[in-house]
């Protein structure tokens, strides 16, 4: 009966922490982003703590309670980002308790999210007698409106608007041929954040180790060439080139990035930079555009320049 009820309480202290960043996630129109890309962590912990048969339970009275305060009390809620956040929380939890390799843990977790993520909207635009594009098409109008409607008291979009020429049509134009790349690099995005959180908060010796720590990460060699040549193909005369191209370039440039991301915190551990100032150079550095292009070209370098000294030959004795 102890052993039982043990397994009750994680999963309870779980269900209320999922619901709260759901209720959050819905509730507070720019902070909510951030706060549902932590969803998956409640059920990955769960799991990590208690097996697979806890995680499912947590899901299950999630959806439950979602349902029932939709259809019977008039809540405001949307099952379907729920369950994208579980699957997440599935997926990268296998991943993690099956991979050694972190890029495939990560990576593989993003692009298996990204197919189902796809396949349900493909499902939705059949549903509604649309093709996926133009489904998309009308996703991404309801999109930017709903961003124009969000930032209109501040009137910062609209200045940004008029100073660069953009209007609706063409922005949305433009976010449909790099919907790939933004697909899969806000996949990454949140298997990385919950796999970092997990690892902190939860017993990470009992974790299945996945190479040395984060900081030292780096991206493969050959990345370089698809970088280049995703450059050089924003340069060739065809337009579906030039749409591989920045997508290529995208990605590329995003792990770039997490490279760059990692080489900071190294220094940052090396020199034992006190925990707020990292904290708040972090902020920053995703905040600040000037920045980002840094630590990316950061990231691009250390192919040559090796800034953490990982790939020295070891001194003659």
């Amino acid at each position: 009966m102890e052993a039982l009820r043990v397994p009750i309480i994680i999963v309870v202290n779980g269900l209320l922490a999922l619901l709260l960043l759901y209720y959050a996630s819905i509730q507070l129109p720019i902070a909510g982003l951030m706060i549902g890309a932590l969803m998956p962590l409640p059920t990955i912990l769960v799991i990590h703590r208690s097996g697979w048969l806890a995680g499912s339970l947590l899901v299950g009275a999630g959806i439950s309670i979602i349902y029932y305060a939709e259809h019977f009390f008039g809540f405001k809620a949307e099952l379907l980002p729920f369950l994208q956040m579980a699957a997440v929380a599935f997926i990268l939890s296998l991943l993690m308790n099956w991979q050694d390799r972190l890029e495939v843990v990560i990576g593989g977790a993003a692009i298996l999210v990204a197919i189902l993520e796809v396949g349900v909207f493909s499902l939705h635009a059949w549903q509604q007698n649309l093709t996926p594009i133009e489904y998309l098409q009308q996703a991404v109008q309801e999109f930017w409106t709903a961003i124009v409607q969000l930032l209109q008291k501040e009137h910062l979009l609209e200045k940004e608007m008029a100073l660069s020429g953009l209007n609706a049509e063409v922005a949305s134009a433009y976010i449909i041929q790099i919907t790939p790349a933004l697909l899969l690099i806000n996949n990454m995005v949140v298997v990385l954040l919950n796999y970092v959180l997990s690892q902190r908060l939860g017993d990470s010796a009992a974790w299945r180790k996945q190479g040395g720590p984060l900081s030292c990460w780096g991206s493969p060699g050959w990345l370089v060439f698809i970088f280049i040549g995703a450059g050089f193909l924003l340069l060739a005369p065809i337009h579906l080139l030039n749409m591989i191209g920045v997508n290529l370039l995208l990605l590329s440039g995003m792990l770039y990035f997490f490279q760059g991301l990692a080489i900071i915190v190294f220094i940052f551990q090396r020199f034992q930079v006190p925990r707020f100032f990292r904290w708040s150079s972090y902020v920053l550095l995703v905040l600040i555009k000037p920045a980002i292009f840094l630590v990316v070209l950061i990231g691009l370098t250390d192919l040559w320049f090796d800034f953490r000294h990982l790939h020295r030959p070891p001194p003659e004795l």
